[in-house]
């Protein structure tokens, strides 16, 4: 955006807004650095299909593809009580979203452009309007951040999600359920069981609900105890 010179008080070309030169708000554009290659992102979904949240047979029996970096482009809103993030791609898989709260190490790009060609335009122009008039924005940043898409299949099923280049575990919202499962099922079933019970045949609404969040406080701990040690 050029601004009138001399000019303190002049519209916006673009949005018709009114603004003052002078309380302007910085607009930063972001790219991620990688810490790993294709390979590195391969062994890293190899070992996370290995880990305890899987079956033990996951790893040995899934086919793994992990493509090329791909990007997505996230508008970060610094404000004075809490950030808001949105994505400015068309974002097809949920998990994707959560790429943005993964710690990456971030560089400013020499972008000289008002909006980059790894932004989708309208989706910025969205974005951007209504902060004009907001008075708690104090920084803007357009973050370009990388991921692997992974594609994985397991008895005859097939899963997607993405591993993000900042590192971690990937993300995925469909996976493999777990063989301990079933014995996780046995006791959810006995709790719900002993808490209906207690429902039934305690007298007075008062007592019923006293009785139930008592034995569900107590059962908690105990009931996660056994999840973690035996599945």
């Amino acid at each position: 955006m050029v601004v009138p010179r001399n000019a303190t008080v002049f519209s916006c070309s673009w949005c018709g807004a009114t603004l003052h030169a002078q309380e302007g708000v910085p607009l930063h554009y972001l790219e991620e650095i990688p810490r790993f290659s294709n390979d590195g992102a391969r062994e890293l979904a190899l070992a996370w299909l290995a880990g305890p949240t899987f079956a033990a047979d996951v790893a040995g029996r899934s086919t793994v593809y992990v493509g090329p970096a791909e990007s997505v482009a996230f508008l970060r809103v610094r404000r004075r009580d809490k950030d808001v993030v949105m994505p400015l791609d068309p974002v097809s898989a949920p998990e994707m979203v959560r790429l943005s709260s993964v710690p990456a190490d971030m560089r400013s790009t020499a972008e000289t452009d008002p909006i980059p060609n790894w932004v989708d335009a309208s989706l910025v122009r969205d974005a951007l309007h209504p902060l004009a008039a907001d008075a708690g924005v104090h920084d803007i940043l357009i973050e370009k951040r990388l991921y692997y898409p992974l594609q994985y299949s397991y008895r005859g099923n097939q899963y997607s999600g993405v591993i993000p280049a900042a590192g971690g575990s990937p993300l995925s919202n469909r996976r493999p359920v777990r063989r301990e499962i079933v014995g996780e099922r046995v006791i959810a079933a006995g709790v719900v069981a002993l808490l209906f019970s207690e429902a039934l045949f305690v007298p007075g609404l008062a007592l019923k609900l006293t009785a139930i969040v008592v034995t569900g406080a107590g059962l908690f701990p105990l009931v996660m105890f056994l999840v973690r040690r035996y599945g």
